[in-house]
């Protein structure tokens, strides 16, 4: 099971506030589109819709590969 949250943030470069989701859970066989962002990056990635700037995020998740039979806490 893929798990989503919504958190507010604040945008490093102009300050404004927005609301972004963060994955505490992730399921690969469930979920094939985030597992090819988290392999390259964009998976972490949150754009501040008032400067376009975009922040990575760091965040703990569990990776669940089914198919592979691994899951990694990241």
């Amino acid at each position: 099971m893929s798990l989503p949250n919504k958190t507010n943030v604040s945008c490093p470069q102009c300050g404004a506030s927005f609301t972004t989701t963060v994955w505490s859970s992730v399921n690969t066989d469930l979920s094939d589109d985030l597992a090819s962002k988290i392999i390259s990056g964009d998976f972490f990635d949150a754009k501040c819709p008032k400067c376009g700037f975009t922040a990575h995020m760091e965040y703990d998740l569990l990776y669940h590969d089914m198919k592979h039979h691994a899951m990694i806490w990241v």
